[in-house]
């Protein structure tokens, strides 16, 4: 059993919240696809708990990429959500685009 983070970039301005992931974004509704096509595809796969959390928590104007800046901005709290006192100690981690990829290389 797995314990799976998902890492994405930030909340887009349609958002109604800046949860990650919210229920009525499209993003959510995708990656719930994805996640339910894994789990049809091979039934071994099994998931002790999946997380959803951004790089950031602040939409950008426009939806642009966030910045190198905003990204080392950023760094100590997301690596806090992961495995700070309290953090969820993921077994996988999943960056989904290249601003969550960048963050967590760094």
């Amino acid at each position: 059993m797995y314990k799976v983070v998902f890492v994405g970039s930030n909340p887009s301005q349609r958002s109604q919240s800046v949860v990650p992931f919210w229920h009525d974004a499209r993003s959510s509704k995708i990656l719930c696809k994805w996640i339910q096509r894994v789990q049809e595809e091979d039934q071994t796969v099994l998931f002790e708990s999946l997380h959803y959390i951004n790089v950031s928590n602040s939409p950008t104007p426009g939806n642009r990429p966030l910045t190198a800046s905003e990204i080392q901005a950023c760094l100590n709290p997301l690596a806090n959500k992961l495995f700070g006192y309290g953090g969820i100690v993921p077994d996988k981690i999943v960056a989904l685009g290249k601003t969550a990829e960048k963050a967590l290389t760094l």
